[in-house]
């Protein structure tokens, strides 16, 4: 994601009480506020998940053990 810095101020930034989803609870204000966005037709980041990520730990505690 590209943000420009107006947009980013007027969004505010994200939560620090949540510790999963934060982004979603960001883009779910920025999409309120009526922000203006755009979906890329092309693939330009691909994120790895393994066990040890904090969302993935968080709905599994077992795995991170």
């Amino acid at each position: 994601m590209l943000i420009r810095r107006e947009a980013m101020e007027r969004a505010g930034r994200f939560s620090t009480e949540l510790k999963v989803a934060e982004f979603v609870e960001w883009y779910s204000r920025v999409h309120d506020d009526g922000l203006r966005e755009e979906m890329l037709g092309d693939v330009v980041l691909r994120r790895r998940l393994h066990l040890t990520n904090i969302a993935v730990a968080s709905r599994n505690p077992e795995a991170s053990t």
